[in-house]
């Protein structure tokens, strides 16, 4: 029985028979990974939830600052016209008496200061942030009511007799003076957003271009009227000083006592103001053809936080 033949021992008798076997390859592997990587955010929060491996903190969203607007600006504005109301009562009560002589300089300068601040403060704060993923034309429009409803606020007051006792005339024409300017700049906002959300690369030379540009519409009219000869003390004001908001104002209600009455609308001003509207229609009609130039955004993605 020894002397039988045994079965030769196999030459790669010391590696794992599972080394030999040859493995099935799997159809679906190459076709898995690329799912894995397109994993949605849900489904994501959903697998970390289920494995244990959920975080405390929801992930980061960058516009989160921005979804409160028009708050900011609303608080911002508002804020700085409350203290500019408080410097002109106590600039007027140090002397001890207050008068309508006393009180309408100091008020036409508030009025012509906040018209001022709201069409060169306004396109500076809102040029100063990331564009967001909206229209143009929409932030300016969104925006418009939250500066023009506290100048009205301002102004409608002084119609009262013990205030500024302007007349109806006076502030109906401000009121709609104060409208146009505020559009003619919301145009202007609304087209240099539009460029700078669609246009890639550094946005720094396109704010700058766009406050250069309010800059030039506010302050060309003034430049001007230094340049011309001067008028005679008890003429009417040149109607160029309406077109600018440093000047429109008291362009409007200057007084005028060697004529023995107070401040009025003249013709000629109705028709400036009218001017100022046709300007404001062509800054919008500017806008609107800015806009359809360029496509329409896409809503930015908002992460659901995870649910515990």
């Amino acid at each position: 029985m020894s002397d039988l033949p045994r079965d030769p021992a196999p030459e790669n008798a010391s590696e794992p028979a599972s080394a030999s076997a040859p493995h099935p390859v799997s159809e679906t592997s190459s076709h898995e990974s690329p799912a894995r990587e397109t994993v949605s955010a849900d489904e994501a929060a959903t697998q970390a939830s289920s494995t244990g491996t959920l975080q405390s903190s929801p992930p980061f969203d960058r516009w989160a600052h921005r979804r409160a607007e028009p708050r900011p600006l609303a608080f911002y504005w508002t804020t700085l016209l409350a203290i500019g109301t408080v410097v002109l009562l106590a600039s007027t009560t140090t002397t001890g008496i207050l008068g309508q002589d006393v009180y309408r300089p100091a008020v036409r300068t508030l009025v012509t200061v906040g018209l001022t601040c709201a069409c060169i403060l306004w396109p500076l704060f809102r040029l100063s942030q990331p564009p967001e993923a909206v229209r143009g034309t929409r932030v300016a429009l969104r925006d418009l009511p939250v500066v023009f409803i506290p100048l009205v606020a301002i102004l409608l007051p002084q119609r009262l007799w013990f205030l500024a006792g302007w007349s109806t005339s006076i502030t109906i024409a401000m009121a709609l003076t104060i409208l146009a300017w505020l559009l003619i700049i919301a145009g202007v906002l609304a087209a240099s957003l539009e460029v700078l959300r669609a246009r890639e690369g550094d946005p720094s030379r396109g704010r700058v271009t766009a406050m250069l540009t309010v800059v030039a519409i506010i302050a060309a009219a003034p430049a001007v009227s230094l340049l011309t000869p001067s008028r005679e003390p008890n003429s009417d004001p040149s109607m160029l000083l309406l077109a600018s908001p440093i000047t429109c104002v008291n362009a409007i209600v200057t007084d005028r006592p060697w004529s023995g009455l107070g401040p009025r609308v003249e013709a000629a001003q109705w028709l400036a103001i009218a001017g100022l509207g046709f300007g404001a229609v062509a800054s919008w009609v500017r806008a609107a053809w800015v806009s359809r130039r360029f496509p329409a955004p896409s809503p930015p993605v908002v992460p659901i936080p995870p649910s515990a």
